[in-house]
């Protein structure tokens, strides 16, 4: 049905360091978010502000539930480039890919660089890093097609 191409090894360390720096930029990124008490104390304002606890909480239930929130998000991140480099490497080592693989992967990770660019945070230098690395990792995804065909 589609025809199976063995992963090129020069292909295979590329994406894999690309994903690599985009965990190690996403992790950053968490951590100084987390890390931030002026970003805490700004966002416990606006929740009290806008009335959004359902129950009385003290700062530190806040800052817990802040976390938790941070956490999520980050999770949310990377499960995709994490199913997507673990199917790289299954692969490269065994089964090959297939247009079925560029298409599908190329539009999971574009999806994810979509999502990540309407969150328009420019003040972010983590913003642009991640911008450039979703951007070479959906290069060389749709660079694959010509290998396949």
């Amino acid at each position: 049905m589609f025809k199976v191409v063995s992963l090129d090894k020069r292909d295979f360390y590329f994406m894999f360091i690309v994903i690599f720096c985009l965990f190690l930029v996403l992790s950053l990124e968490m951590l100084f978010i987390v890390k931030d008490i002026d970003l805490f104390d700004k966002w416990y304002q606006l929740m009290i502000d806008t009335n959004s606890f359902n129950i009385a909480m003290t700062k530190e239930e806040a800052f817990s539930v802040f976390v938790n929130a941070n956490v999520t998000s980050y999770m949310s991140r990377v499960v995709i480039p994490i199913f997507f480099v673990l199917h790289t490497y299954y692969s490269f080592q065994k089964i090959g890919i297939n247009k079925l693989y560029v298409y599908f992967w190329g539009i999971m990770i574009s999806m994810q660089f979509i999502m990540m660019a309407v969150t328009l945070e420019y003040m972010s230098g983590f913003y642009y890093i991640k911008m450039i690395l979703y951007g070479l990792i959906i290069y060389k995804i749709f660079s694959l097609r010509r290998t396949v065909n």
